[in-house]
């Protein structure tokens, strides 16, 4: 009689060192920004064939592999352009039956990272708003599972399985405040619904995976890499979370949630550049931006920080700039003076202006760093507040001023292209109009 263990699916997978060159990729490149899976762990479940059984983690890897070769060039590129298909498309097909399925009443964490990676592919490689279903469902599977509370996680010792679960929710987290910034809706996870703690900031190395329950090892290293990273992005996204919910709120939830008065508006963005401004404080001394540093991970993961940094202190001070047919800025629906204003728009000034710097200097050394997603909203916001600076007040430039400006606006424009169609590896993004 034949044992379930020894069923094997009706996946087709790419050959073994296309499927290696794959899940390297992936972890090179998805997994720093949303660290839903244990790197040798995962080895390990790879190395004994899981996903020829197990058709959870068959599914998992088949997305894996889907968004990962979204990111290389070679022959699968080339078959996918001429067939007029998506890069991964043929892997993504053979996932999608089970996105269909009922989903669980006590779903399990793979079953939420299943979700999460179809949504980063529907995304951001083929541009379809079905993501938002997929991400949606996503996040209600976490709130079924209770990930979302403390008293989930107090279960002793740390261990790796609850590890993976908070960084799985805070993966959500910040991928709803990402989508809630990018196409102006409200986020559906409110700051109030949950109170995990964040992952803790330690090597994948220091957890003893080859133990029962994968304890964490009696001597942990601080982590010099992706978790530390990962932490930080999602304090940068928790700040951009305050702009959205208060300074980009309607009239009904201003009124709910107590602001009121003549100068609720500086208030709210003097708490938000303060918040800034520590959290800047606070980014281990690796992650900041240094240009000059030798070590390509760093410099990756710094430069990519600082942008998104860039990005969050415009969301703070661009609700309140607008021009006019006159080249004249003014608060629309706002009772912030005229001070509040000139100060709002050289913030966001300042910003365009070193997210602009900072992109020429990657573009220079090493464009593979723009491979990260999310690259594409730091460069269209910061292009977005130049051309406002150069159009609206061209008038009162010279022409060293206007021809910086365009320089600026130019490597914001190099940037975009990269980010959408970047030939030298092989990745499709969707395209931002500026």
């Amino acid at each position: 009689m034949e044992r379930p263990e020894d069923r094997r699916l009706d996946f087709v997978f790419p050959p073994p060192d296309r499927l290696a060159s794959l899940i390297q990729a992936y972890f090179d490149t998805w997994n720093p920004l949303f660290p839903m899976f244990h790197r040798h762990l995962f080895e390990k479940q790879l190395i004994n064939e899981q996903f020829v059984h197990d058709k959870q983690f068959g599914v998992a890897v088949l997305l894996i592999c889907a968004l990962a070769e979204s990111g290389l060039s070679g022959d699968a590129e080339q078959t996918s352009q001429r067939d007029h298909r998506p890069l991964g498309w043929s892997l993504f097909l053979q996932a999608e039956p089970f996105l269909r399925m009922p989903t669980p009443a006590e779903p399990q964490l793979l079953d939420i990272q299943i979700f999460l990676l179809a949504a980063f592919y529907m995304a951001f490689v083929k541009g379809n708003f079905a993501a938002w279903t997929l991400f949606g469902t996503a996040i209600r599977l976490g709130y079924l599972a209770n990930a979302h509370r403390r008293d989930k996680y107090r279960n002793g010792h740390p261990n790796l399985p609850d590890e993976l679960w908070k960084r799985t929710f805070w993966s959500l987290v910040v991928n709803d405040r990402t989508a809630a910034s990018i196409f102006g809706q409200p986020l559906m996870m409110k700051d109030e619904t949950f109170d995990l703690d964040l992952p803790l900031e330690v090597d994948d190395e220091c957890w003893d995976i080859e133990t029962a329950g994968f304890p964490l090892q009696d001597r942990p290293v601080t982590d010099q890499g992706s978790l530390s990273f990962f932490v930080a992005n999602v304090r940068l996204w928790l700040i951009l979370g305050v702009s959205l919910r208060t300074l980009y709120s309607i009239n009904r939830s201003r009124l709910l949630m107590g602001f009121v008065g003549s100068d609720w508006e500086q208030r709210i963005t003097r708490n938000i550049d303060q918040m800034l401004d520590e959290w800047m404080k606070t980014v281990p001394t690796h992650l900041q931006w240094d240009p000059d540093t030798k070590d390509l991970n760093h410099f990756m993961r710094s430069s990519f920080l600082t942008a998104k940094y860039c990005a969050v202190r415009i969301h703070a001070h661009n609700p309140f700039v607008r021009t006019t047919a006159r080249g004249l800025s003014q608060a629309t629906q706002s009772s912030r003076n005229t001070a509040d204003l000139t100060s709002s728009l050289t913030i966001c000034t300042e910003a365009a202006v070193n997210c602009s710097q900072l992109m020429n200097t990657v573009m220079e050394r090493h464009p593979r760093a723009l491979r990260l997603p999310g690259w594409a909203e730091p460069a269209w916001l910061s292009g977005l507040v130049l051309l406002i600076n150069l159009f609206g007040f061209k008038s009162s430039l010279d022409d060293a001023d206007i021809r910086q400006f365009i320089t600026y606006v130019e490597a914001c424009l190099d940037a975009l292209t990269i980010v959408s169609v970047d030939d030298s590896v092989g990745v499709q993004r969707k395209r931002v109009p500026l």
